[in-house]
Formats: C-alpha cells, structure tokens, sequence
C-alpha cells in the first residue's frame, strides 16, 4: 500500500476534529446530511428531488423545504457552502446545540423566505449560501459585543453586498465561479443575511431582559 493511502490523521488534528464534534455535534448532523443528499444521482437529479420547488411543496412534498439546504448543484457549489455555512456555524457563542441549531435554521429559512417572496426560487432553488450569509452577519455582532470592533466593518460590507447583489440582480462574485454554483439568487444573501440580523437582535433583547 503507498504511503499516501496508508497515512493517518495527525494525532493533534484528530484530537481537535473530536474535540470540536464532541462540542458542537449539530455539525456533525449537517456534515451526514450533505453527504447523504449529495451522493447516489447526478448532481442535477438530485437537486431536482430533493431542492426546493414552489409547485412541489404545493402538491405536499413539504419536506423540500427541509432538505432543500443541502442539495448542491457540483462539487464546486459544494465546497464553497459546506465550508462556509460548516465553519461559521462552528463560531456561533451560544452554548446549546439546540439554539445553535435554530439559529442556522432560521438563518436557512430567511434565505428562502427572500427567494420565494421575490420569486427567485419559482424555477427552484438549493444550497447552504443564504444561511452561510445569515450566520456571517450573526458571528459579526457577536464578535463586535465581545470586543472586536473591526468585525462591524465584516457586517456593514455583508449588508452593502447583499443590497448591491439586489439591485445588479447577480451574485457579486459570480464571474468567478465560472458557472458551477447554477443561476445566483440574489434574494437568498439578503433574505438570510436579515435573518441573522433579526436573531441577533433578538437574542440580545433576551439577554437584557434577563438581566
């Protein structure tokens, strides 16, 4: 067997990756998900059985609006959101699972949310963007609450991102992803990047009432 096949995780690499899914195991339920949705079909097939589509979940296959996160259209558009939504979720300060869980599932909901409203997402739509934007804005403030001012710039560049992809009517940085991320849907950024605003600002409204 070559060396390559046969070499192990480094042992203090391991250690962190278990200590990390021991910490925060909702990663873990994304990282089965993507791996269960993106496997077994084409690319295309299964964003066609397991996105969301309007006309779909009309006819009762409201579990789209479950799986639709997931799905991804190439390895590429795979990459970029896993790494992004995977390691920003990682980051979030609440100390629950379950909240963390809900807060990157409300940031997924304002994403479609913004697609449907607008009609974005009437010829279908997937992919973990919108709720990677929603938790960016979110570890934003809360980078900024906990003493890092320079992470109010990360927020303010999100949200004159998000309004500039709104009016170009594209993603930003489409010309670079040569195709392989489908038709952008600008809708989503902005939907989810509210979203995390929103939760945000409820989570520290919570905060002072309790206190």
């Amino acid at each position: 067997m070559s060396s390559a096949c046969s070499r192990s995780l480094h042992p203090s690499r391991a250690t962190a990756a278990g200590g990390l899914l021991r910490r925060r195991p909702e990663l873990a339920v994304y990282a089965l998900l993507l791996l269960l949705l993106n496997t077994g079909a084409t690319w295309l097939e299964r964003a066609w059985d397991f996105g969301f589509r309007p006309d779909a979940v009309a006819a009762g296959e409201a579990w789209r609006i479950f799986t639709h996160p997931f799905v991804h259209l190439s390895p590429y558009h795979l990459l970029l959101d896993a790494n992004a939504f995977l390691g920003l979720a990682a980051m979030l300060e609440s100390r629950s699972a379950w909240r963390r869980a809900l807060t990157a599932a409300l940031c997924a909901g304002g994403a479609l949310l913004g697609a449907w409203l607008t009609g974005q997402a009437d010829d279908g739509y997937a992919g973990l963007s919108g709720a990677a934007h929603g938790l960016f804005a979110i570890v934003c403030i809360e980078l900024y609450r906990s003493g890092t001012p320079e992470a109010l710039w990360g927020l303010i560049l999100l949200l004159a991102k998000c309004l500039l992809e709104m009016l170009l009517g594209g993603n930003v940085l489409q010309m670079f992803h040569l195709g392989f991320v489908g038709t952008p849907v600008p809708a989503c950024h902005a939907g989810g990047a509210l979203a995390g605003v929103v939760a945000a600002a409820v989570k520290l409204g919570a905060l002072k009432f309790n206190h």
